[in-house]
């Protein structure tokens, strides 16, 4: 059977990628976790080239490479983990 990482997208970085689509087509926006999740698919993958697409998306959106939200005027703060 499939283990619950190969059911949502771990080991397939489309269907990581199309959850990620609908989370902000659903209005639930990423957080660091989200980022770190598509990353490793990228890297189980051997998909550099989908991991740095991830790392662009975050630049974009203010997120640095850590995980971190940026704050208005370029410092950081750590997202909230629950």
């Amino acid at each position: 059977g499939l283990s619950s990482t190969d059911e949502y997208g771990g080991n397939d970085p489309d269907t990581a990628f199309e959850l990620f689509r609908s989370m902000e087509v659903d209005n639930v926006f990423p957080n660091g976790k989200t980022y770190c999740a598509l990353i490793n698919v990228c890297k189980r993958v051997r998909r550099p080239d989908l991991a740095l697409k991830v790392l662009r998306l975050m630049g974009e959106r203010g997120w640095c490479e850590g995980g971190n939200k940026l704050r208005e005027g370029g410092s950081f703060f750590a997202s909230s983990v629950n």
